[in-house]
């Protein structure tokens, strides 16, 4: 991996380049602008850039520049990922969480230079994903990316007592980590292991234990117990959680569980075809002493 100067210079050079290129934009819409936009985000919430001055901002935009976006919105992801280079180390985050950082940093600058940037276009979720994690609103724990969401907002009311020991965990105004697959992102998924489940929740810790969110969640359909029927191999996604401490709700299921199950796995649409699956979201949460007790564990040398 390259070092921080040589990612700096390299984003540096890599904007001034796409700049240049659409200067008669910038002119009119600066960067500072735009990144002042991004800014006023509250830094707890989604990953997802979406304030009404924002959206406004963008069509306009879109409406005097409709063949440029795209290179607008790469020299605004270069210019996230320098500032977010610059004071990365300022942060104190866990080694090994900055360290993926860095590296994603890395791969977006590397994407940019060679011209993949056909997705940076608002309403694509490669291109929301890699924004927050070029500003690092999303932190790259492993084979998840994670963002602090206020808890309660996130809670379903359908589990009253889930609810409720949630509240009274985290308060009103408590906040948790909220996971992410970025399916985009190949150093990512190469973590889709049992060992990489493993290190990415000892991450998640190693966050935990230098600031007050209250825990993990998040909601998918890998964390449906028919999986461990229907694909076994994938049991301990929800069995590593739920064997210390987490709580489960069930979301039911859309149309998205479904075609996201189903496309990675013949077996499981297969399956869903037969009628023998229908894949549901299950919400799983691990509230934070229960996530940090199992950390401690985990991390004693074995006997």
């Amino acid at each position: 991996m390259n070092t921080l100067p040589e990612l700096l210079a390299a984003a540096v050079k890599t904007r001034a380049r796409i700049a240049q290129e659409i200067a008669p934009v910038l002119a009119v819409y600066p960067v500072t602008k735009h990144l002042a936009l991004l800014d006023a985000h509250d830094p707890v919430g989604s990953y997802q850039y979406r304030s009404e001055a924002l959206l406004r901002y963008e069509r306009e935009l879109l409406a005097a520049f409709p063949e440029e976006t795209r290179r607008f919105h790469a020299v605004i992801m270069l210019q996230l990922i320098e500032r977010s280079l610059a004071r990365i180390d300022s942060l104190k985050l866990p080694s090994d969480v900055a360290d993926r950082c860095v590296r994603n940093c890395a791969r977006i600058i590397g994407n940019i230079d060679a011209s993949d940037i056909d997705y940076m276009y608002l309403n694509n979720d490669r291109y929301d994903k890699d924004l927050a994690a070029a500003s690092l609103r999303l932190l790259c724990a492993g084979v998840m990316k994670v963002h602090p969401v206020y808890a309660l907002e996130r809670l379903p009311k359908r589990k009253p007592l889930t609810w409720a020991k949630c509240l009274l965990h985290v308060g009103p105004r408590g906040t948790f980590y909220e996971g992410h697959v970025d399916t985009n992102d190949p150093l990512s998924m190469a973590e889709f292991t049992e060992d990489g489940w493993n290190r990415f929740h000892l991450n998640v810790a190693g966050l935990l234990e230098r600031c007050s969110v209250q825990g993990l969640m998040g909601a998918s359909w890998f964390y449906d117990p028919a999986l461990q029927e229907v694909s076994p191999h994938l049991g301990y996604l929800r069995r590593l959680v739920m064997e210390n401490g987490g709580l489960s709700v069930n979301m039911g299921t859309r149309e998205t569980d479904i075609a996201n199950a189903t496309r990675w796995s013949a077996t499981r649409k297969r399956a869903y075809s037969d009628g023998r699956y229908v894949p549901v979201s299950y919400l799983l949460i691990w509230l934070r002493k229960d996530l940090l007790d199992w950390a401690r564990r985990a991390r004693q040398p074995a006997s």
